[in-house]
C-alpha cells in the first residue's frame, strides 16, 4: 500500500473513472463492495483529490449528456428536414402508382 500512497496523485486519476464506473453500474454485489472499500481507501489517503476528481467525472458527465442531446436534437432535424424534401417524390410515385395526376 506503501507504493500506491507514494504515487496517488498518479495512479488516483487513472484509475478513478473506472472504479466509479463499476462502483454505479456493476451487477455483482461482491464487486461492488470491494470497489467500494478501494475508493474509501483512496478518499482516506487524500480527500481533496478525491473530492476534485469526483467533481470533475460529475462534470464531465454532464457535458456528454448534454452534447448527446444537442446531437439527439440535429438529427431529428435533419429528418425532418428530409422528410420534407421527400414528400414532392413520394406524392408523385403515389399518384403515378394509382395513375392520379394532380396539378399543384
Amino acid at each position: 500500500m506503501s507504493l500506491i500512497e507514494d504515487n496517488l496523485d498518479t495512479v488516483l486519476p487513472i484509475m478513478f473513472k473506472a472504479l466509479y464506473v463499476i462502483s454505479k453500474n456493476h451487477w455483482n454485489k461482491s464487486i461492488v463492495s470491494l470497489v467500494y472499500n478501494v475508493l474509501k481507501t483512496f478518499m482516506q489517503m487524500n480527500a481533496k483529490l478525491f473530492d476534485e476528481l469526483t467533481t470533475s467525472y460529475k462534470a464531465e458527465c454532464q457535458r456528454s449528456v448534454s452534447w448527446f442531446l444537442v446531437v439527439r436534437i440535429f438529427v431529428c432535424l435533419l429528418f425532418v428536414s428530409f422528410l420534407a424534401c421527400m414528400l414532392p417524390v413520394v406524392r408523385y410515385v403515389v399518384h403515378s402508382s394509382v395513375l392520379l395526376i394532380i396539378d399543384e
